[in-house]
């Protein structure tokens, strides 16, 4: 194997921003599928500057549209659930996407 191969494959699994290991409070807002809107607490388990991942109770979709407010700094920003995994007692972990970066939230 040629060193340009090792490095492309080690750059593949480069993240592009650290992850971080942190329980936030959150607001997590949006629309059910029939039109109602939803605003439900939430917290994070692992943020960084593109996704986080979040414990939320309230039923979401893969690419729905969502709002989260950081309760701590009353930080808001649009996001995209992403992946959907059901978690510890029943409770959704939803890999949410920001819709622009954001090292600070």
């Amino acid at each position: 194997m040629g060193t340009s191969m090792l490095k492309s494959g080690s750059f593949a699994n480069q993240r592009r921003s650290q992850r971080i290991l942190l329980s936030a409070p959150l607001q997590v807002s949006g629309r059910y599928p029939d039109g109602s809107t939803f605003a439900k607490e939430a917290s994070t388990l692992v943020v960084n500057a593109h996704v986080c991942l979040i414990l939320l109770k309230a039923p979401v979709s893969a690419g729905q549209l969502l709002r989260i407010k950081n309760l701590s700094t009353t930080e808001e920003l649009s996001c995209v659930a992403m992946d959907i995994n059901l978690g510890a007692k029943g409770v959704q972990e939803v890999g949410a996407g920001f819709a622009q970066a954001n090292a600070s939230f």
